[in-house]
Protein backbone atom coordinates (compact mmCIF):
# COMPACT_ATOMS: atom_id res chain seq x y z
CA UNK A 1 0.00 0.00 0.00
CA UNK A 2 1.91 2.89 -1.21
CA UNK A 3 0.77 5.60 1.50
CA UNK A 4 1.84 3.62 4.02
CA UNK A 5 5.55 4.28 4.06
CA UNK A 6 8.74 5.07 5.78
CA UNK A 7 9.69 8.63 6.20
CA UNK A 8 13.64 7.75 5.90
CA UNK A 9 15.37 4.67 5.60
CA UNK A 10 14.26 1.48 8.11
CA UNK A 11 18.17 1.45 8.51
CA UNK A 12 17.99 4.89 11.11
CA UNK A 13 18.86 3.65 14.65
CA UNK A 14 15.43 4.00 16.80
CA UNK A 15 16.61 7.25 18.35
CA UNK A 16 15.90 9.08 14.76
CA UNK A 17 13.60 7.04 12.89
CA UNK A 18 10.83 8.19 11.65
CA UNK A 19 8.02 6.55 10.13
CA UNK A 20 4.79 7.89 8.10
CA UNK A 21 1.17 6.82 7.61
CA UNK A 22 -1.60 8.81 5.70
CA UNK A 23 -2.57 10.95 8.53
CA UNK A 24 -0.19 10.53 11.63
CA UNK A 25 3.57 10.65 11.89
CA UNK A 26 5.64 8.18 14.45
CA UNK A 27 8.98 10.63 15.90
CA UNK A 28 11.31 9.90 18.74
CA UNK A 29 10.20 11.97 21.43
CA UNK A 30 11.42 15.30 22.36
CA UNK A 31 11.35 17.85 24.99
CA UNK A 32 9.02 19.60 23.44
CA UNK A 33 6.46 16.98 23.56
CA UNK A 34 6.59 17.08 27.00
CA UNK A 35 4.07 19.15 27.65
CA UNK A 36 1.36 17.17 25.51
CA UNK A 37 2.40 13.81 27.15
CA UNK A 38 1.85 15.27 31.10
CA UNK A 39 -1.61 16.32 30.05
CA UNK A 40 -2.23 12.78 27.92
CA UNK A 41 -0.86 10.60 30.56
CA UNK A 42 -2.72 12.86 33.45
CA UNK A 43 -6.16 11.87 31.57
CA UNK A 44 -7.81 9.18 33.73
CA UNK A 45 -10.01 9.01 30.28
CA UNK A 46 -7.14 8.24 28.56
CA UNK A 47 -5.01 6.13 30.83
CA UNK A 48 -8.23 4.28 32.19
CA UNK A 49 -6.62 1.04 32.19
CA UNK A 50 -3.71 2.25 32.81
CA UNK A 51 -2.89 3.04 36.52
CA UNK A 52 0.56 2.38 36.82
CA UNK A 53 0.25 5.64 35.21
CA UNK A 54 -1.76 7.44 37.73
CA UNK A 55 -0.53 10.42 39.71
CA UNK A 56 -2.72 12.01 42.44
CA UNK A 57 -2.13 15.53 41.18
CA UNK A 58 -1.41 14.20 37.34
CA UNK A 59 2.20 14.06 36.12
CA UNK A 60 4.79 17.19 36.29
CA UNK A 61 7.11 18.34 33.34
CA UNK A 62 9.79 16.98 35.38
CA UNK A 63 8.61 13.36 35.53
CA UNK A 64 7.75 13.14 31.58
CA UNK A 65 11.61 14.54 31.20
CA UNK A 66 12.96 11.45 33.11
CA UNK A 67 10.54 9.39 31.06
CA UNK A 68 11.62 10.50 28.23
CA UNK A 69 15.58 10.22 28.99
CA UNK A 70 15.20 6.90 30.30
CA UNK A 71 13.67 6.03 26.99
CA UNK A 72 16.35 7.77 24.84
CA UNK A 73 19.22 5.72 26.91
CA UNK A 74 17.07 2.22 26.38
CA UNK A 75 16.82 2.99 22.66
CA UNK A 76 20.08 4.60 22.26
CA UNK A 77 20.88 0.46 23.31
CA UNK A 78 18.60 -1.36 21.33
CA UNK A 79 16.47 -2.03 23.87
CA UNK A 80 13.23 0.14 22.58
CA UNK A 81 12.04 1.80 20.28
CA UNK A 82 9.85 4.77 21.21
CA UNK A 83 7.71 7.38 19.11
CA UNK A 84 5.47 10.13 19.74
CA UNK A 85 2.33 9.97 17.59
CA UNK A 86 1.66 13.55 15.43
CA UNK A 87 -0.71 14.79 13.39
CA UNK A 88 -1.70 16.00 10.90
CA UNK A 89 0.36 14.12 8.24
CA UNK A 90 2.40 16.84 7.09
CA UNK A 91 4.64 16.72 10.63
CA UNK A 92 7.01 14.96 9.02
CA UNK A 93 8.17 17.25 6.45
CA UNK A 94 8.55 20.48 8.91
CA UNK A 95 4.96 21.64 9.00
CA UNK A 96 4.16 24.24 12.05
CA UNK A 97 0.83 22.80 12.62
CA UNK A 98 1.75 19.38 14.84
CA UNK A 99 -0.65 17.97 17.11
CA UNK A 100 0.92 15.39 20.01
CA UNK A 101 -1.81 12.49 19.98
CA UNK A 102 0.14 9.69 21.84
CA UNK A 103 2.89 7.75 22.13
CA UNK A 104 3.72 4.19 20.76
CA UNK A 105 6.48 1.73 20.66
CA UNK A 106 8.13 -1.50 21.66
CA UNK A 107 10.15 -3.00 23.80
CA UNK A 108 12.96 -5.42 22.40
CA UNK A 109 13.99 -8.78 23.87
CA UNK A 110 16.57 -10.21 21.49
CA UNK A 111 14.18 -11.91 18.65
CA UNK A 112 11.12 -10.62 20.09
CA UNK A 113 9.00 -7.21 21.40
CA UNK A 114 6.60 -6.21 23.09
CA UNK A 115 3.85 -3.73 21.78
CA UNK A 116 2.74 -0.78 23.83
CA UNK A 117 0.44 2.18 22.41
CA UNK A 118 -1.20 5.48 24.34
CA UNK A 119 -3.69 7.39 22.09
CA UNK A 120 -5.46 10.41 23.67
CA UNK A 121 -9.12 9.88 23.72
CA UNK A 122 -10.27 12.88 21.72
CA UNK A 123 -8.56 11.00 19.13
CA UNK A 124 -10.17 7.29 19.52
CA UNK A 125 -12.30 5.72 17.19
CA UNK A 126 -10.75 7.60 14.38
CA UNK A 127 -8.75 4.32 12.77
CA UNK A 128 -5.32 6.20 14.34
CA UNK A 129 -4.77 3.75 16.64
CA UNK A 130 -4.70 1.10 14.03
CA UNK A 131 -2.51 2.99 11.90
CA UNK A 132 0.09 3.77 14.52
CA UNK A 133 0.11 -0.07 15.01
CA UNK A 134 0.88 -0.98 11.71
CA UNK A 135 3.60 1.15 11.27
CA UNK A 136 5.27 -0.21 14.40
CA UNK A 137 4.43 -4.13 13.36
CA UNK A 138 5.46 -3.17 9.96
CA UNK A 139 8.82 -1.90 10.87
CA UNK A 140 8.89 -4.89 13.69
CA UNK A 141 8.26 -7.61 11.19
CA UNK A 142 9.67 -6.09 8.03
CA UNK A 143 13.11 -4.08 9.13
CA UNK A 144 14.13 -5.36 12.61
CA UNK A 145 12.87 -9.22 11.54
CA UNK A 146 11.13 -9.62 14.94
CA UNK A 147 9.32 -13.35 15.46
CA UNK A 148 6.86 -12.13 17.83
CA UNK A 149 5.56 -9.56 19.23
CA UNK A 150 3.63 -9.03 22.45
CA UNK A 151 0.99 -6.66 24.09
CA UNK A 152 -0.86 -6.85 27.04
CA UNK A 153 -3.94 -4.99 28.09
CA UNK A 154 -6.30 -5.12 31.41
CA UNK A 155 -9.11 -7.69 31.11
CA UNK A 156 -11.39 -5.51 31.14
CA UNK A 157 -10.05 -3.33 28.20
CA UNK A 158 -12.99 -4.53 25.85
CA UNK A 159 -12.08 -2.11 23.08
CA UNK A 160 -8.35 -3.10 22.69
CA UNK A 161 -9.72 -6.63 23.43
CA UNK A 162 -12.06 -6.55 20.67
CA UNK A 163 -9.57 -5.10 18.41
CA UNK A 164 -6.88 -7.65 19.07
CA UNK A 165 -9.68 -11.12 18.34
CA UNK A 166 -10.67 -9.26 15.41
CA UNK A 167 -7.46 -10.36 14.15
CA UNK A 168 -7.82 -13.73 15.20
CA UNK A 169 -5.41 -13.52 17.79
CA UNK A 170 -6.30 -15.68 21.44
CA UNK A 171 -5.81 -14.14 24.76
CA UNK A 172 -3.74 -15.65 27.65
CA UNK A 173 -3.94 -14.63 30.95
CA UNK A 174 -0.86 -12.86 31.98
CA UNK A 175 0.98 -11.54 35.16
CA UNK A 176 1.39 -7.58 34.98
CA UNK A 177 0.85 -6.38 38.93
CA UNK A 178 0.83 -2.89 37.93
CA UNK A 179 -2.03 -3.24 35.61
CA UNK A 180 -4.50 -5.32 37.54
CA UNK A 181 -5.86 -8.52 36.03
CA UNK A 182 -4.21 -8.48 32.72
CA UNK A 183 -4.50 -10.85 29.20
CA UNK A 184 -1.41 -10.47 26.74
CA UNK A 185 -2.20 -11.56 22.70
CA UNK A 186 1.10 -13.04 20.41
CA UNK A 187 1.42 -12.11 16.80
CA UNK A 188 4.35 -14.16 14.94
CA UNK A 189 6.33 -13.19 12.03
CA UNK A 190 4.22 -15.86 10.15
CA UNK A 191 0.86 -14.24 11.57
CA UNK A 192 1.51 -11.09 10.10
CA UNK A 193 2.77 -11.38 6.95
CA UNK A 194 0.04 -14.36 6.08
CA UNK A 195 -2.69 -12.53 7.47
CA UNK A 196 -2.53 -9.52 10.07
CA UNK A 197 -0.90 -7.04 8.01
CA UNK A 198 -3.28 -7.88 5.10
CA UNK A 199 -6.26 -6.97 7.53
CA UNK A 200 -4.98 -3.86 9.06
CA UNK A 201 -4.03 -2.58 5.41
CA UNK A 202 -7.74 -3.55 4.30
CA UNK A 203 -8.72 -1.25 7.31
CA UNK A 204 -6.57 1.95 6.19
CA UNK A 205 -7.26 1.58 2.43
Amino acid sequence: MGEISDCREPSLPPESLILEGKRLVLKPPTAEDEGPMCMIYSDRITTKHLPQHHRPDGWTKEEMTERRRYQAEQCSQGKRIVFTIHLPENACSGGETSIVAGTAGLTLDEDSGEFGIILHHPFWKRGLCTEATYLCLNYAFTSRSIKRVDWVTAKDNAQMRGWCESLGLEAYDKEAPEMGESVAYSLTRSEWYNNVRHILEQRLS
